[in-house]
């Protein structure tokens, strides 16, 4: 098995300085083959054959595990081809990527679930703004996060993130707008309204003020849950105990290696708050990051869903 990491930009044959940390865990591991690739190639040069150039070739095809920034489902559709030339498969195929990458994706199947949801285009907040306050209707007057597809703006909590009321014209157009101008190329397929939902508080984020909640991150490979993680690196949970029987349900979703962020509402109800792809979705600060690699290990040797 192939584990593949951005290198750094300005150091290429070195990776990047906020995944050394992982990258010397796979090592230590002794189970993976380790290598680097270069992202700006890929995302900034559109050249996914020089992002794999340094790759060295398998003689037989082995199973690849990206662990590196995001990318567009476009950007990893033509990485993956890239490898597939060096006889690596990524363990996620492109539709597979998109699957838990993009919130329209991943919505419908685990809705009951989940927050309540909205997509709309960015055209239409700028020229049919009515017309979404009409559909923001079924919101009532209850806050609301903006996001788009893949991020928010959570760290702009009050400025390009939380809507206090959904019904109020004047909160929705300046949060939407200056989520959108802030976002500008690396906005992801269209804007998404999601309910706010009032969690069991942790503290507040040193920097921003954004609430921190009791959150967890739970990775799954093959179809098991693998791991959870406390989400938050800021605070200390008083509480760490995490609702493994809440979590295992969701080993259905049509991928090979995704993560799922959930968090417990006031009243105690567990549900989810965002899906993500397992190959770009980040480690909290916390976690044991040589176990992670041993457990990957050892999930990944069962057969890879196709």
């Amino acid at each position: 098995m192939v584990i593949l990491f951005c290198n750094n930009p300005l150091s290429p044959r070195e990776v990047d300085i906020d995944y050394l940390e992982e990258y010397t865990a796979a090592i230590s591991a002794g189970l993976f083959e380790v290598e680097l690739i270069d992202f700006d190639a890929l995302v900034n040069e559109k050249d996914a054959e020089k992002a794999v150039r340094k790759v060295s070739a398998c003689d037989s095809e082995k199973t690849g595990i990206y662990r590196g920034w995001m990318m567009t489902t476009e950007q990893y559709k033509e990485f993956y081809n890239a490898l597939l030339n060096k006889n690596i498969k990524l363990i996620n195929t492109p539709d597979q990527y998109e699957n838990t990458h993009h919130l329209p994706r991943w919505y419908n199947t685990v809705e009951k679930f989940t927050p309540k949801s909205l997509c709309v285009s960015p055209e239409d907040i700028r020229s049919k703004f009515d017309e979404v306050m009409e559909q923001l209707k079924m919101f009532g007057k209850k806050p609301l996060i903006v996001k788009d597809y893949v991020k928010s703006r959570k760290h702009e909590w009050h400025d390009a993130c939380f809507i206090p009321d959904a019904s109020d014209p004047e909160q929705v157009k300046r949060v939407t707008e200056n989520f959108i101008l802030r976002q500008a190329e690396d906005l992801i397929g269209g804007v998404v309204f999601r309910e706010f939902i009032e969690f069991q508080s942790v503290g507040t984020h040193p920097k921003s003020g954004m609430p921190l909640t009791r959150e967890y991150r739970a990775f799954f490979v093959n179809g098991e849950w693998m791991c959870s993680f406390p989400y938050w690196d800021e605070v200390k949970y008083i509480d760490i105990d995490k609702p493994d029987e809440f979590i295992r349900q969701f080993s259905y979703i049509d991928s090979n290696f995704y993560t799922v962020d959930y968090a417990c509402k006031k009243d105690g109800e567990w549900i989810i708050v965002e899906m993500g792809d397992g190959q770009v979705s980040g480690l909290p600060g916390c976690s044991d990051k040589q176990k992670f690699y041993n457990w990957l290990y050892d999930y990944t040797c069962k057969k890879v869903r196709k």
